[in-house]
């Protein structure tokens, strides 16, 4: 009977152990933040370590706890362009999910990009006398900074760019090479044979940039890259 009465009684115990009713609490919003904001920055820095994440206009947030750790875990897409981004934010207990969120953030990327050193003029060709690279925010034109790996030496500027102003892609220009009607020399080539031909050009172009070229001597069209100010290559 009394071993009984002691099944009875763990199995009451375990009944209220496992029934415990949670409690609902409101969470710190400046807390909340934090916690948030060292989650994304730690995510960011790994590829991003001159970078930093602002967390934006975190709401107020209450969640139902049975008295165990609050795990709080942020999912970001980084890569995507834009000023503002939203963060999904997810608190969870014991790996249940108590809520998830959204959050605006915003990214403050620095990197080494293109500045003008002097002002430059429209129409003048961008060297290393005109311009450096320096370390700047650069998350409201991600997608349009020439940083170090861009070969910038056959470009000229469409505007003015002020001093210490960064250089935007979508205002610069490929200089041109090579000018309609004008005659160029067309090398064919096919492995590490090379043929020459004087052939007429029939697009203008910068040195990079793909053309096609007439040769009046055979009264045939080719296309080619330019490769100089007078020679289109035409791989053959």
């Amino acid at each position: 009977m009394k071993n009984l009465s002691k099944i009875v009684l763990i199995a009451i115990m375990s009944a209220i152990i496992y029934t415990a009713p949670s409690f609902a609490i409101v969470l710190d919003k400046d807390y909340l933040q934090s916690k948030i904001s060292e989650d994304l920055n730690n995510k960011y820095k790994e590829k991003n370590p001159d970078g930093a994440i602002v967390v934006k206009n975190v709401p107020e947030v209450s969640v139902d706890l049975k008295g165990s750790t609050l795990t709080i875990d942020t999912i970001c897409d980084f890569s995507t362009q834009g000023k503002t981004k939203i963060a999904k934010v997810i608190l969870t207990e014991n790996g249940i999910t108590l809520r998830t969120i959204a959050v605006p953030i915003e990214i403050i990327s620095y990197d080494s990009v293109l500045v003008a050193t002097k002002d430059i003029s429209r129409g003048e060709t961008l060297t290393s006398l005109n311009t450096r690279f320096e370390k700047r925010n650069i998350k409201n034109n991600i997608g349009n900074i020439i940083a170090e790996n861009y070969d910038y030496s056959n470009l000229s500027s469409k505007k003015i760019f002020k001093a210490g102003e960064v250089l935007d892609k979508r205002y610069l220009v490929k200089q041109t090479a090579v000018y309609r009607s004008n005659p160029v020399t067309a090398i064919f080539q096919s492995g590490a044979i090379r043929l020459s031909l004087e052939v007429i050009a029939l697009e203008n172009g910068g040195i990079g940039d793909y053309i096609k070229v007439k040769s009046k001597e055979y009264n045939k069209i080719y296309q080619g890259k330019i490769i100089n100010s007078n020679q289109v290559l035409i791989q053959i």
